[in-house]
């Protein structure tokens, strides 16, 4: 099973005095996921069969099948805008890349389970 979590950016409300480098450090935990409070970042999209994926990879071009492919020997891969920008056009037609191209902050991260 390959679970499709989405990641999105988030911020919380400035606090009225706070030291610049105190508000630098919560921005920037907010931003890498590590959260601050209650914030939740991640959330579960889509979920696919092994067999599915498979197919998906069986289906690709070369760099999709290397991109999405390292999910089989990492166990855990991120995307980021810039490699969706790769995979449209190496990536088979499929709901996976079309949850892809509707990434509007963020990115996914694809972890088999």
């Amino acid at each position: 099973m390959i679970e499709v979590n989405r990641l999105t950016k988030r911020h919380v409300d400035k606090p009225k005095k706070m030291p610049r480098e105190l508000e630098q450090i919560k921005i920037f935990s907010t931003l890498t996921g590590h959260g601050v409070g209650t914030i939740d970042f991640v959330e579960c999209v889509m979920k696919l069969e092994d067999e599915e994926f498979n197919n998906i990879l069986e289906n690709s071009k070369d760099y999709a099948k290397f991109k999405l492919g390292n999910l089989l020997k990492y166990r855990e891969i991120e995307i980021f805008p810039e490699h969706i920008e790769k995979l449209k056009d190496s990536m088979a037609e499929c709901e996976l890349k079309n949850l892809f191209l509707s990434l509007k902050e963020g990115y996914f991260v694809l972890r088999l389970k």
